[in-house]
């Protein structure tokens, strides 16, 4: 009887004990555990569910960027299409695209032509409208900036011409806005009227009376001496269609020596093709070649490759 009430006095005071120490929170440490492992299994599942939702964006982006490539891919070989169709189409009918009526009715036709699973829109121009950049004296372009509206005309082309002493040829048109002196409106305005593929020597037949503009045309034959009622008179009179023009131009210019007369042309065009393809209304992929035609169904000169913008 006297142990059992000693095992019965020690049972209570365990759990009073027990009882003391959970009121001082250190009997609670099993529940505190399972809410430390809640917290944990909680954050783990917000971890691993901002995971999976960046790896399906990043899946998708994936996917879109596959999608996006195929397009561009398929939209460039559209626009090589057509443009390839307007250099064979300028091979077929040389003459009649030696002018710009014939060039606007070629450009106007080829305007949202459906091809392969998109469009292109292609176009010409033609290269010997324009004065050659690279050939082109200090009087000739001093006198075109002039006629555009250039402010200090003078001074912008002998920055032209120092910068071909120092740098060579001009491979592109656009390498005007290496020079100093031409700043990012000179360009935009000049840009249009010069060209490096025509040769831009006398006698090389190198401006298209049919094409050029009165621009074009008046500061050329002002370099050349004639007089400056000749360049609206070709404009009247075009398109020519044959070797007239010199007649016409000597007849109205007796002093002009007769290679400056030599270098007026009313064919022999050098187009510069681009075409723009769009694909799914959003790809857009935009290639330019210039091409040379000899003759009519006969050969075709690339002066510059494919290229794209």
């Amino acid at each position: 009887m006297l142990i059992l009430g000693v095992l019965d006095h020690k049972a209570q005071s365990n759990s009073n004990f027990e009882f003391a120490f959970s009121n001082f929170g250190l009997g609670g440490s099993l529940s505190n555990e399972r809410g430390y492992i809640a917290m944990a299994a909680l954050w783990i599942s917000a971890i691993l569910m901002v995971i999976s939702a960046g790896l399906t964006v990043y899946v998708k982006l994936q996917q879109r960027a596959v999608k996006n490539y195929e397009f561009r891919v398929k939209a460039f070989y559209v626009a090589k299409a057509g443009a390839n169709t307007m250099v064979f189409e300028t091979n077929r009918g040389q003459t009649r695209y030696s002018n710009l009526n014939g060039i606007n009715s070629l450009n106007n036709g080829k305007k949202d032509v459906k091809f392969g699973e998109g469009s292109y829109t292609a176009t010409i121009e033609d290269e010997k409208s324009k004065a050659n950049i690279n050939t082109a004296s200090e009087f000739l372009m001093r006198r075109m900036f002039e006629e555009l509206g250039l402010k200090d005309a003078a001074t912008k082309a002998r920055g032209v011409m120092k910068w071909r002493r120092e740098h060579g040829l001009l491979l592109h048109v656009e390498e005007l806005g290496l020079v100093p002196e031409l700043d990012v409106d000179d360009c935009f305005k000049i840009m249009p009227y010069f060209t490096v593929y025509s040769i831009g020597t006398p006698g090389s037949a190198s401006v298209n009376v049919n094409t050029a503009s009165l621009i074009v045309l008046k500061t050329q034959i002002e370099e050349f001496g004639g007089p400056p009622t000749l360049a609206p008179q070709l404009i009247q009179r075009r398109p020519f269609r044959d070797r007239g023009v010199w007649t016409f131009i000597q007849n109205r210019a007796p002093r002009m020596i007769q290679p400056n007369v030599n270098y007026f042309t009313y064919s022999a065009p050098v187009f510069r093709v681009r075409c723009t393809a769009i694909l799914n209304d959003t790809i857009r992929v935009v290639v330019n070649t210039v091409v040379e035609n000899w003759s009519e169904n006969h050969e075709i000169i690339y002066m510059m490759d494919w290229w794209e913008e």
